[in-house]
């Protein structure tokens, strides 16, 4: 949650200054490399949607990584 506040502040900022940049809104991932750690990715899952957040469970993540497990997904992040 604390991410996103951030997120909207860089991204009011950019608006209110007209800064010419190349602020995007893009999803994140947090991934496992380890098949014993899949349990703790969809327990995040839960967690972040349990305060309001966004997550979403991904079987897997494109570019297909080598060594993924699992991972999730944040919508609406942000890149500069």
């Amino acid at each position: 949650m604390a991410n996103e506040e951030a997120i909207k502040n860089i991204e009011n900022i950019i608006k209110e200054e007209n800064i010419d940049c190349d602020f995007e809104k893009q999803s994140a991932y947090v991934f496992t490399q380890d098949a014993k750690e899949v349990e703790k990715i969809k327990k995040e899952v839960k967690a972040v949607k349990a305060i309001g957040g966004d997550a979403v469970f991904c079987e897997s993540i494109e570019p297909n990584l080598e060594n993924i497990q699992r991972s999730y997904r944040i919508p609406k992040s942000s890149t500069i």
